[in-house]
């Protein structure tokens, strides 16, 4: 038996229009599928991202040192740390101790010792001289001296007067009163009749003529 088919020509251009629309899909779902298989094999990217850096004020303060650090190979546990001391701060230049201001005073003070009028005597001997004696009197004008004598005489002491120049040839009357052999005799006589006279008493040698 045979068969014949015939198709007209609009028959024949739907046909064809029909296959090449499958041949379009089918060429699309194996792109697709190509794509997706592509993407499984490759390894997933690593992010491009940045660690946050903490901040100093995050930062974990460390605790305070000034304790015991670990010894590092001691296996003594009483050992097992040393004490440490932190340096010591350094002075803020700007809190130095400063230098002690100059006294006003330094410039007007005179290096110079005061002049004496004794400068000019010669030194006494370096021997024990003896007698001493008691000068309870100095004056410029011999009448003051007699006066002086004679009130000593009528309280009961033993004055006499030695007279000496200066160095500016003006004379001096010293009134003393009497005589011991040894300096501490007389360096106690002075002090007892300083107590009764209230005058002072300076112990000398006898016939020393102080100026």
């Amino acid at each position: 038996m045979t068969y014949r088919f015939t198709m007209g020509r609009g028959a024949v251009g739907l046909l064809a229009a029909g296959s090449a629309g499958v041949g379009g899909l089918l060429f699309l779902a194996g792109m697709l599928v190509g794509v997706s298989a592509g993407a499984q094999a490759a390894p997933p990217a690593a992010p491009d991202t940045l660690r946050p850096v903490a901040s100093q004020a995050e930062c974990p303060v460390p605790a305070d040192t000034t304790g015991l650090l670990p010894v590092d190979g001691d296996d003594d546990p009483a050992a097992a740390a040393v004490a440490w001391t932190p340096p010591p701060a350094a002075m803020s230049p700007g809190y130095a101790d400063a230098p002690p201001a100059p006294s006003r005073y330094a410039a007007d003070a005179d290096p110079r010792p005061a002049p004496s009028r004794y400068a000019a005597l010669p030194p006494a001997p370096a021997s024990d001289p003896g007698p001493y004696s008691l000068q309870v009197g100095d004056f410029a004008a011999e009448d003051r001296a007699m006066a002086m004598l004679g009130r000593l005489e009528r309280r009961g002491y033993e004055p006499f007067i030695v007279s000496g120049v200066d160095r500016r040839g003006q004379t001096f009357f010293h009134v003393r009163v009497d005589r011991y052999e040894e300096r501490a005799e007389a360096s106690e006589a002075a002090l007892r009749f300083a107590r009764r006279e209230g005058l002072p008493a300076m112990v000398v040698p006898t016939e020393y003529a102080l100026p």
